[in-house]
This record gives C-alpha cells, sequence and structure tokens, in this order.
C-alpha cells in the first residue's frame, strides 16, 4: 500500500482532539504537516476560521530542510508564511526577527546586500511558525486510509506509530498536504464503493482529490516557495467556504 506521509524541530503531544471520541466531527483533518500545512496552519490560526482542525504527521516533530544553512535565498525575505496574504499577520518573518531580537541584525545585513535570508535563519523561522500551530497537530501519526462517507463526511484512519493504536476520526474536509502539489479530497461516486481494500479506498481518494495549483516543475525550491501564500489562499477558501474569505493584501 502507498505510504502517505508528510514532510515534518518542535515535538509536542498529540492535541486533545485525537483522543476525543471518534463521533467528533472536525471541519479539516490535513494529511501531513510540512511547508504546506504550516502555511495553511497560520492562515486557519489569523483568520480564527476555525478551532476544530487537526495536522496528522507521520514524522515526530516538523522538519524543514532549505538546503545549505549558510546559503542565501534566491527570493525576497517578503517571500513567507504569511506576508503576501496578510502584512499584519503574527506568522511573518519580520514578526519572527522582532521576537527573537534578530530585527537589528538582519536590517543591518540587509542594508549590505540585496540577497534573501539565509537558509539556516529561514529553517529556525518555519521552526518556530510550527510551534505556534502546535496545539493543532499531532505527530507520530501515519494515515493508512481515507474513505468518503457521504457527501459531507470523510473518515480518516490513522495509527500511532509509537503504540500501533488505530483511530478513526470523521472530518468535513480532508487537504492532502503532504507534497508540492497540496489538494483537496473531493467526493467520488459511492456507487462505485462496494467493498475494498484500505489501499483502494485511498488511492481512489487520491485520484479523486482536487489540485488547488500545480508547480512548475522547472522552477527552483525557493520560487515554489514565494508563491505559497497565493496558494494558500485558494485551499483556505475552499476549505473553509462558509467562514470569512482570505484575501492576497499585498503582492510584493
Amino acid at each position: 500500500m502507498e505510504q502517505i506521509s508528510g514532510t515534518p524541530q518542535v515535538a509536542p503531544a498529540p492535541v486533545k482532539q485525537f483522543h476525543s471520541p471518534s463521533s467528533q466531527v472536525l471541519d479539516l483533518v490535513c494529511v501531513g504537516f510540512g511547508t504546506n500545512s504550516l502555511a495553511l496552519a497560520t492562515a486557519v490560526k489569523d483568520n480564527n476560521s476555525s478551532s476544530n482542525v487537526l495536522f496528522l504527521e507521520q514524522k515526530p516533530e516538523f522538519r524543514a530542510n532549505s538546503g545549505s544553512s549558510s546559503r542565501h535565498m534566491d527570493v525576497s525575505f517578503m517571500h513567507d508564511l504569511a506576508t503576501l496574504r496578510d502584512p499584519t499577520s503574527e506568522f511573518t518573518f519580520l514578526s519572527y526577527l522582532q521576537q527573537q531580537g534578530k530585527m537589528n541584525e538582519f536590517v543591518e545585513a540587509l542594508s549590505e546586500s540585496s540577497s534573501g535570508p539565509l537558509r539556516g535563519d529561514f529553517e529556525e523561522y518555519l521552526g518556530w511558525a510550527a510551534a505556534k500551530c502546535s496545539d493543532l497537530v499531532a505527530y507520530g501519526q501515519q494515515v493508512i486510509s481515507v474513505e468518503s462517507l457521504s457527501s459531507s463526511r470523510w473518515a480518516v484512519q490513522a495509527m500511532c506509530m509509537e503504540t500501533g493504536e488505530t483511530r478513526v476520526l470523521i472530518a468535513k474536509n480532508v487537504v492532502f498536504g503532504n507534497d508540492e502539489h497540496a489538494r483537496v479530497a473531493e467526493h467520488f461516486n459511492e456507487d462505485s464503493v462496494t467493498e475494498q481494500s484500505e489501499s483502494m479506498a485511498m488511492l481512489q481518494v487520491m485520484e479523486a482529490a482536487k489540485q488547488v495549483y500545480r508547480t512548475n516543475p522547472q522552477a527552483s525550491s525557493d520560487s515554489r516557495f514565494s508563491t505559497l501564500c497565493i496558494r494558500t489562499v485558494a485551499i483556505h477558501n475552499l476549505v473553509f467556504s462558509d467562514a470569512e474569505p482570505l484575501f492576497v493584501r499585498a503582492m510584493l
């Protein structure tokens, strides 16, 4: 069976929702907690879209690897998790610098060079943002299957990597955010779903998932990351259609 995993430095205890009765209906379950999912989590936090969401990550902690930590990124620091979406967000790179007492150092370096931030600094920023979203994440959880229950409900089966215990979560929406192409699951024809294996159920959902955006395969990782905020807006508004929509407030 194809394994669904994320690309996740913080490892909080699993959030309470994961241990709640399976009858609880979550607004969103996101498979994987890499950079795509982190951007979505920050948008949910900023917009107060819902507190009833859960990100499931197979790895024990968030990990961001953007290459050599001593090299500069190819894009401006404004291409972060939130600035293009909302410059006033608490999740911008400048907010991170301010809270960590690194603002003056960064401004001085910026005045001497037009290069982007150091990759090492940006990785620390992503880890900082992930820690601020830790209440929405359950680490060490492998998603085994995703099945359509009805036109408005999904069943997500996940296994604890440490204990082997499995739980079934019920969600209104499922997002696959564990690779470069974040996707929102769509309900397929239930008449075609008979007795099937977990792997077949997962494959059917994956094939039916709506790919919200497709990246240019020839673009550098930095260039792909630079439009992450815009993609996040599209994903958020599709999932939380009843909430106040997000807008790209600044095109910097």
